[in-house]
């Protein structure tokens, strides 16, 4: 299938309902509502390195704390559980639950710290596989990793930064983006 032939007549009616079906309508007066997805749930190279093996945010999840009266912590998951992001049942899982729930699509952060993703795989799995059958996009989160993620208080020593933003190695895309 060439480009082209995507714009064709029949290609658009032959596809039109799936991709209705799938997609809920959005205009003013019912806007698409679309959920941010933090792509750490899934162990990658870099958080083994400086977590230790096999971390994912769901260490942090389990181990968060109340900080005022009535803060209701930890929040844990619910009837997805513990789930991986690497685990193709997992992404399908969650899209499913988001349709029911009448999300319109994910927007996964995309991290990109000189010159090196973070985080990709789920997103380059959906990319490879087509899979699962549920519109996203990417938000690339640009901001630095420091020590302060352990909540460490104000000013403390350790707030090393882990990965700097920094123009070397940029996003290619960012260049309109950085002042």
């Amino acid at each position: 299938m060439t480009p082209d032939s995507l714009a064709t007549p029949d290609y658009v009616a032959d596809h039109a309902d799936a991709h209705a079906s799938s997609t809920p309508a959005s205009s003013a007066e019912n806007p698409l509502a679309i959920a941010i997805v933090l792509p750490q749930f899934h162990p990658f190279r870099q958080n083994d390195a400086w977590w230790g093996k096999g971390f994912t945010e769901w260490r942090n999840v389990a181990k968060a704390k109340p900080l005022y009266k009535g803060h209701y912590q930890p929040r844990l998951p619910g009837e997805l559980g513990f789930y991986d992001l690497r685990l193709p049942e997992a992404r399908a899982a969650q899209a499913e639950l988001a349709r029911e729930h009448g999300i319109g699509g994910f927007c996964y952060y995309h991290y990109w710290f000189t010159g090196e993703r973070l985080m990709e795989r789920p997103i380059e799995e959906i990319r490879a596989s087509g899979e699962p059958d549920f519109p996203y996009c990417l938000a690339w989160a640009n901001e630095n990793w420091t020590r302060a993620l352990e909540r460490q208080g104000p000013g403390d020593a350790d707030r090393a930064a882990l990965l700097g933003r920094g123009r070397r190695g940029a996003h290619p895309h960012a260049a309109a983006a950085l002042p």
